[in-house]
């Protein structure tokens, strides 16, 4: 029984790991492609979607490390767009 929970917990830790490896290459790969206008547009709709999230998650009993976590990584996508705003040509 131990055994089972602890295999199912490690298959979700992985695809969650997965998952943001995915995300970071994506980020990676299509940030630098991107025109300040449409970094300053992606955002406004990123900061509206987290805005709904953390709505949702209020009602939601969370260990505080999932909302540490969503902050801190909200914050350097945030950071990554707005560098290339600042940038000037």
């Amino acid at each position: 029984m131990l055994h089972a929970l602890v295999t199912g917990n490690l298959d979700a830790i992985s695809g969650l790991s997965a998952r943001t490896v995915v995300l970071a290459r994506f980020l990676d790969a299509t940030l630098p492609r991107l025109t300040r206008g449409q970094c300053a547009e992606i955002v406004v709709a990123f900061r509206e979607g987290v805005e709904e999230t953390m709505c949702i998650a209020d009602d939601i009993p969370l260990p505080d490390k999932y909302h540490t976590t969503l902050l801190e990584q909200v914050n350097v996508v945030l950071a990554a767009l707005n560098r290339k705003i600042d940038v000037r040509c």
